[in-house]
């Protein structure tokens, strides 16, 4: 197993996720949501980018970039 080398979202509430943290070398995130379950997405450098904007929602994102 790999190691998943990552950093961490700006901090922000959220009903559903407790954080996300991306891989910007691999292009992909693990989501944790409140229920402790845990996915990992492949998604594109602007998305990530995007999610770096503490200004942006993560339900909002995941809806965007996740489904």
């Amino acid at each position: 197993m790999t190691a998943f080398i990552t950093a961490s979202a700006p901090a922000r509430t959220s009903s559903f996720i407790s954080d996300i943290d991306y891989n910007l070398e691999t292009s992909t995130v693990r989501v944790e949501f409140k229920n402790q379950d845990v996915n990992y997405y492949a998604v594109t450098l602007n998305a990530i980018q995007e999610l770096l904007n503490p200004m942006t929602s993560f339900g909002f994102w995941f809806n965007k970039y996740c489904r």
